[in-house]
C-alpha cells in the first residue's frame, strides 16, 4: 500500500521483488503508475533489517554501502510523467532473499518538463520473484 500527496485514489497493488538490470528491487502499481524501490548493489544479501537513507541513487550515505532509491511513475513511463527519489527513509523489518517487508517515505522531483514535487509514503511485504526479473546476467 502507497499513498502519493494530491493522489489519494493511488493504492498499489499486485507487488513484488525482482531483479532489474542486475540490481534487487520492489515494485507496486495501480494499473496506470507505479512505484519502483531499487537497491544498487548486485548482492540481495546485502539488503538485511535496517533504515536506509533514500537518495537520488548517486550519493551511498555514510555507511550504508550502497544507495536505494526509488522512482514514481505517474500514469506514463514518459519522463515528464517520472519523478525520481530526491530524499526520504526506507526501513526493513524483514529482508531474507526471499521475503521483503518494510516501509518508505520520501520526496521525488519531475524528471523533465514543469518543475513539480510529489511526496510519497507506504508500506510493503513481498516475496521474491525471479521469473518476473528483468536483465539478468548470464
Amino acid at each position: 500500500m502507497a499513498t502519493v500527496s494530491g493522489q489519494e485514489d493511488f493504492k498499489a497493488c499486485g507487488a513484488y521483488a525482482y531483479t532489474a538490470l542486475g540490481y534487487p528491487a520492489i515494485i507496486g502499481n495501480d494499473g496506470k503508475s507505479w512505484i519502483t524501490v531499487g537497491f544498487l548493489t548486485k548482492d540481495r544479501g546485502a539488503l538485511i533489517p535496517g533504515t536506509y537513507t533514500i537518495t537520488n541513487g548517486a550519493v551511498v550515505p555514510a555507511g550504508q554501502g550502497f544507495p536505494v532509491n526509488f522512482v514514481y511513475k505517474e500514469g506514463s513511463s514518459a519522463l515528464d510523467h517520472t519523478f525520481a527519489a530526491q530524499s526520504g527513509t526506507l526501513e526493513l523489518t524483514i529482508a531474507d532473499g526471499n521475503r521483503y517487508k518494510g516501509t518508505f517515505q520520501g520526496s521525488t522531483s519531475r524528471m523533465q518538463g514543469e518543475k513539480d514535487v510529489r511526496e510519497l509514503s507506504g508500506s510493503f511485504d513481498v516475496v521474491f520473484d525471479d521469473t518476473k526479473s528483468v536483465g539478468k546476467r548470464k
